[in-house]
């Protein structure tokens, strides 16, 4: 999977602030809906796990009792669902955080390297190429 991250268009030099959260929010320009995307996957997989450890607790409390109005198959479908929509927005949650992450990192490596000469000024990237060429990576 090869997908490129577009960074938009930006300035340092609107980033800087005296608050650290201001120049936070100006450095997420672009992907301020990438990040609440991201944010907003990682409290639906807490609500699934707490919906689980609910549901875990409704099931010993009613299995001591002894009174078990629910069918055993129910339930045991019941915490491999919301095990499996716990799993899919924290996936969600990562992937979305990532892909922020590499834009913003792109983004500042961009305005520190404005050419793309990065492996001219740093030589321990040359060696590591170097190696690869040679097939010592492989």
């Amino acid at each position: 999977m090869n997908s490129t991250i577009a960074t938009p268009a930006f300035d340092l030099k609107t980033a800087v602030a005296k608050n650290r959260q201001v120049g936070l929010w100006h450095i997420l320009s672009g992907f301020r809906l990438t990040y609440l995307t991201a944010s907003l996957a990682q409290g639906f997989a807490a609500l699934a796990k707490t919906a689980t450890y609910f549901l875990l607790r409704y099931f010993v409390d009613t299995y001591q009792s002894g009174a078990i109005s629910i069918a055993l198959p129910l339930l045991a479908f019941s915490f491999l669902g919301l095990a499996a929509v716990e799993g899919a927005f924290t996936f969600l949650a990562g992937s979305y955080a990532a892909r922020t992450a590499d834009g913003i990192t792109r983004r500042l490596r961009n305005l520190c390297h404005p050419s793309g000469d990065v492996h001219r000024r740093n030589p321990f990237i040359i060696e590591i190429l170097i190696e690869k060429e040679d097939g010592l990576y492989n």
